[in-house]
């Protein structure tokens, strides 16, 4: 499989977890507050959110298998941004339990689908690096950055 088809399948996975809004398949980089909100925030019933996830390869080790036959080990970042509801001395909708949850249920997805639908032959559990906090552009969020490794087998590969 094409780096392109697993992350489109990465991304299926994050789509499908509740209150994951949006979801990009590469890393954004943001100059200006207004890209920024732009890239993360969505209007919907519950008004202006910033619930956004962000997927990015970051490097692959392949391993001969057999004859013709090679696995490539190919290891993703995965990060989320939740926007903290702030009113002063107290997290004011609990944003910190709610992200919690979306946490959580982004951890049992990754590990509750093991062929990212078939697209790879095998992922590792999904780890999770840290659940944290983040200053963007002014905006304090709920952060969170897993990895997640993926197996795919390549037959027909030629050795020089």
């Amino acid at each position: 499989m094409t780096i392109a088809t697993t992350k489109t399948a990465i991304a299926a996975v994050l789509s499908g977890v509740t209150r994951t809004d949006k979801v990009w398949k590469r890393e954004r980089n943001c100059d200006t507050e207004a890209k920024f909100l732009e890239a993360f925030a969505s209007d919907d019933a519950r008004g202006k959110t910033l619930h956004a996830w962000e997927i990015h390869w970051l490097r692959r080790d392949s391993e001969q298998v057999g004859a013709g036959e090679e696995d490539d080990f190919d290891t993703w970042r995965v990060r989320g941004y939740y926007a903290w509801k702030d009113d002063g001395e107290r997290d004011s909708d609990n944003s910190s339990d709610a992200w919690d949850l979306v946490v959580e249920a982004v951890l049992t997805a990754f590990n509750g689908e093991q062929t990212l639908d078939a697209t790879v032959n095998h992922t590792d559990p999904v780890t999770l690096v840290q659940n944290s906090y983040v200053e963007a552009y002014g905006r304090f969020c709920h952060f969170a950055e897993m990895e997640l490794s993926t197996r795919t087998r390549r037959s027909g590969v030629t050795y020089s």
